[in-house]
């Protein structure tokens, strides 16, 4: 410790000595009951801090970027360009006819099923 902390420390319990047992265990609680009140003050300041840290990054992470933030027929064009450009390279998938009434199948199969569940949903709640 530095000098003037070991003189503050000395007069601290010369004080406590002067006062008696009773009244020196009454300063020592409130010495350390201000202790701990700094210490959990301290730690709520560090939480605190931590959760606006999070909220800056979540609020930075929410920003409009990219596709997002341009206009919609131009974000149209751009995706226009790309489907006309996987045609004239021949990477586009072309649905055979056997491979457009299977999802036609499978799609009306799908919404089957929703149309026979739904009427049990409504009864039961």
């Amino acid at each position: 410790m530095s000098p003037e902390k070991d003189k503050k420390v000395e007069a601290f319990v010369r004080l406590v000595l002067s006062l008696g047992v009773r009244n020196s265990r009454i300063l020592l609680e409130f010495v350390e009951g201000t202790l701990k009140r700094k210490r959990q003050e301290r730690h709520n300041a560090r939480e605190l801090r931590k959760l606006h840290a999070k909220n800056a990054k979540d609020r930075r992470a929410k920003l409009r970027r990219g596709f997002a933030v341009m206009d919609r027929a131009r974000v149209r064009e751009i995706a226009s360009l790309g489907g006309q450009t996987s045609h004239v390279r021949g990477s586009a998938h072309q649905f055979s006819h056997e491979e457009a009434v299977a999802a036609g199948r499978k799609g009306g199969f799908a919404k089957a099923q929703r149309e026979r569940v739904r009427p049990v949903r409504r009864t039961t709640g």
